[in-house]
């Protein structure tokens, strides 16, 4: 097994950025999942609430984040040093303090999206621990839904697409952060649990449930029903239909694109 590919979502929801490597950090990827938009109050805004946001396109240069609207290709640089009022923010169940980058890119994203949201930041004093019954030693995430990294199996996604009748669905629609190619069979990271990818440790903790984001084409934003209704025929457990692994790593290090990927143990 090796890694196929590599993504982070410097903004929680909006567009991904493809990559031959990444540092890992105990939060996720460097610069993954580390600014998010929320509404006046605070609250997590994501393609849920408004399926444009995938038209937000970040991107790196020189050192520099910038977001661009493929829409018109209009383009804003969002200052690295964050210079607004640290205010509470939540996700999910979640509530803690995060900083606000400044009102020049509050007005931009509210102008973008047609309704008011403000721009924030996860400093190092945002505290965000992981749940303990499935984590070794505590730790932190980023504004991800719920854990630093998700594991993906290309595999598996050649199992759904064989399934669906009529549509192809890619890997971008699971916003994985990790994808695995050479696995011979489907679903097999279900039973992962340490891994060593590269030479960085890794725990596959929990599979992940999936939400109606995945049934938004993010490069037209259209909605539709699949993947979720081919996958509920065969991938649920309860009331939450599984795909890919929330994982954690257990050093700081380098991932490339190419690096062997080995399963350490499985899950009881």
């Amino acid at each position: 097994m090796k890694v196929k590919a590599l993504y982070i979502y410097p903004i929680k929801s909006l567009g991904g950025i493809l990559l031959d490597e990444a540092h890992t950090q105990e939060r996720g990827f460097k610069n993954d999942r580390r600014w998010m938009l929320v509404d006046a109050n605070g609250k997590f805004q994501t393609q849920r609430q408004k399926a444009e946001m995938a038209h937000l396109i970040p991107f790196f240069e020189n050192g520099n984040l910038l977001v661009k609207d493929r829409r018109d290709d209009d383009t804003f640089e969002i200052p690295m040093q964050p210079a607004g009022d640290h205010i509470s923010v939540t996700v999910w169940d979640d509530t803690f303090m995060a900083q606000k980058v400044d009102n020049a890119a509050d007005k931009w994203f509210s102008d973008k999206l047609g309704f008011e949201v403000q721009l924030v930041y996860m400093t190092d004093k945002s505290e965000r621990p992981l749940p303990a019954e499935y984590v070794p030693e505590e730790s932190e995430t980023s504004f991800a839904d719920g854990f630093p990294y998700l594991i993906a199996n290309q595999a598996s996604l050649d199992d759904l697409n064989q399934k669906i009748n009529g549509e192809y669905i890619s890997m971008e629609r699971f916003r994985p952060n990790i994808v695995v190619e050479g696995v011979e069979e489907a679903f097999a990271e279900d039973n992962w649990y340490d891994l060593e990818i590269g030479t960085i440790p890794f725990k596959a903790v929990k599979p992940c449930g999936r939400c109606v984001v995945t049934t938004i084409d993010p490069n037209t934003t259209e909605k539709g029903k699949e993947p979720l209704f081919t996958l509920s025929k065969y991938r649920k457990v309860g009331k939450s239909v599984m795909f890919g692994e929330n994982a954690v790593s257990l050093k700081e290090g380098t991932v490339k694109v190419g690096d062997t990927v080995e399963v350490k143990s499985f899950k009881k």
